[in-house]
């Protein structure tokens, strides 16, 4: 755009700040989108001063797309009065996204205002930006809005105050979806993901153990309260799955989660089925590794599918929950069991299972184990 056509520009511009018709407005945008879009122009002081004034005096008469399509170009540009993009930020939330989300106009003033006056739709795209300072964290987390806080603790931009994590932390005890995304922090310390260690799933539990540095008797005594509260707790009645087996095999949706779950909710032969699918061993195998009270049939199977500790130790107490055991006995076995599982390599263990396929004797195979001719 020539100096020549901006000054023909301008003049309209002049002309249709006083044209209040839908359609006087509408040509007031395609103009201001002349304007705003030739990057090869530089307004003077004096016509940006005008450009502006006129848009702060009729934006709130015109129509909603029309404002808009004025946030979004916007709401990337460091020359806009605040008072503008401080209004845009609090108006309808399709108006007010794009600056709530890209523009470095706002302060933590103003987002924080956004976040006390406005909607869950206005807190999530604060959420969004690509810088967030802990003061507006601290907000965002104050409204104890569930999806808003996911978001946040979601975004690795945003800086998040070690007082605020610990809040969460304490949280998490009665709200599951922050388990996730608070382990995923990685300004989170370890003192904090070990009191979500109890708290979190199968799954989670392990991601603690492989990513924060945790020492081993730590390790140990928060494995031995996750089996004791497994073997603790009641047992739910069954469930009528006894088909799902064959379903989920079709389907190929035979997982470690159902594999758990199954023996959670009560339904033995079911885990017996799909523990015999996974680890492929006949099924009175299968019967026999789950009834023994030692448990080193199962240590080795759950090696060779190269479960992790979390996870072994957690279908090792469900086990021993349904062999009857007392929680007791159960801690008496478990260091032991533990060291067993520790001592072998997933390629021994395969070896041992492979062997069992082939119909050699399941005590035999263990005790090559115990001897150390297959440990890594």
């Amino acid at each position: 755009m020539d100096s020549k056509s901006i000054v023909v520009e301008f003049e309209r511009l002049i002309e249709l700040a006083y044209d209040k018709s839908v359609k006087g407005r509408s040509e007031l945008v395609s103009v201001l989108g002349k304007i705003f879009d030739d990057g090869g122009y530089p307004l003077s002081e004096q016509e940006r001063a005008l450009v502006f004034a006129i848009l702060e005096n009729i934006i709130s008469d015109v129509e909603i797309s029309v404002r808009q399509q004025l946030s979004e170009r916007l709401a990337e540009r460091d020359d806009v009065p605040h008072t503008l993009v401080s209004w845009l930020a609090n108006d309808d939330i399709k108006v007010a996204f794009p600056v709530l989300c890209r523009s470095g106009l706002l302060n933590d003033m103003d987002l924080i205002d956004v976040v006390r006056a406005r909607t869950q739709e206005h807190q999530l795209a604060i959420t969004l930006r690509t810088e967030l300072s802990e003061e507006v964290s601290s907000a965002l987390v104050h409204t104890r809005n569930e999806p808003v806080i996911v978001s946040l603790l979601n975004n690795q931009n945003a800086r998040i105050a070690k007082a605020t994590l610990e809040f969460l932390t304490e949280e998490s005890r009665r709200i599951d979806s922050f388990h996730r995304p608070l382990l995923l922090r990685k300004e989170l310390e370890p003192r904090l993901a070990i009191r979500l260690f109890m708290l979190v799933s199968v799954a989670l539990r392990q991601y603690i153990l492989d990513h924060f540095e945790i020492g081993p008797e730590i390790v140990n005594d928060l494995l031995r309260q996750m089996a004791i509260d497994e073997v603790s707790r009641p047992s739910a009645p069954p469930t009528g799955k006894e088909n799902l087996v064959s379903v989920l095999e079709e389907e190929k949706e035979l997982t470690t989660d159902l594999f758990i779950c199954a023996l959670e909710e009560g339904e033995v032969a079911l885990f017996s089925g799909i523990f015999s699918r996974l680890t492929g061993l006949k099924n009175s195998l299968s019967l026999q590794i789950l009834l023994d009270p030692v448990g080193e049939g199962l240590a080795v199977a759950c090696r060779a599918l190269d479960f992790g500790e979390a996870v072994f130790t957690t279908i090792f107490a469900l086990v021993k929950r349904h062999q009857k055991g007392n929680a007791q006995g159960m801690i008496n076995t478990l260091p032991k069991i533990l060291k067993f599982y520790r001592a072998m390599s997933p390629a021994a263990a395969n070896e041992v299972v492979n062997k069992w396929k082939k119909n050699v004797s399941y005590l035999e195979g263990i005790r090559e184990l115990e001897l150390g001719e297959n440990c890594a």
